[in-house]
C-alpha cells in the first residue's frame, strides 16, 4: 500500500532533503508538500486525509504550525492520522505547546537524507503496529 506522507515546510532547502530521504524508501510514498499552512487546510477541504503521516514545521509564514495544528484537530483531522510538529528548535516550552495543540509528537529536525529516512520509516512502521 502507498502511504500518503505530508511535509508542510516553507524552507526550500528542508522540502529538499525530505523528498530525497523519502525516495530512498521503499515501498515508494507519495509525498505531498506544502509551502505553508493556508495551502495545506485549502487542500483538505477538497481531499480527504486518512491514515497519513504528517509533519508541520513550527515557522511558516501565513500560519505557524502551532496554529495549524489547532485548527487541524477543531476539523478532526488529527483522529485517522499522525500529525507531528517538525522542527529545528528543541525547547521544553515548545514541547509542551505541541502536546497541548494535539500532536502526535515533536521532533527535532535531522541533519542528514539518512537519518530523516530512519524517522520516517520508524513512523510508518509505528503506524502499522
Amino acid at each position: 500500500m502507498k502511504r500518503d506522507v505530508i511535509l508542510i515546510e516553507d524552507d526550500s532547502d528542508e522540502v529538499y532533503f525530505f523528498t530525497e530521504a523519502c525516495a530512498s524508501i521503499k515501498p515508494s510514498l507519495n509525498l505531498l508538500t506544502f509551502t505553508n499552512g493556508v495551502d495545506f487546510l485549502s487542500y483538505t477541504t477538497k481531499n480527504d486525509l486518512n491514515n497519513c503521516l504528517i509533519f508541520i514545521d513550527v515557522n511558516m509564514p501565513l500560519v505557524d504550525g502551532f496554529s495549524l495544528m489547532t485548527n487541524l484537530k477543531q476539523k478532526g483531522l488529527t483522529k485517522n492520522n499522525k500529525l507531528y510538529i517538525y522542527t529545528i528548535t528543541d525547547c521544553d516550552k515548545a514541547r509542551q505547546q505541541a502536546s497541548e495543540v494535539g500532536a502526535d509528537g515533536y521532533i527535532v529536525k535531522p541533519d542528514t537524507c539518512e537519518a530523516i529516512s530512519h524517522l520516517i520509516e520508524s513512523k510508518l512502521a509505528e503506524m502499522d503496529h
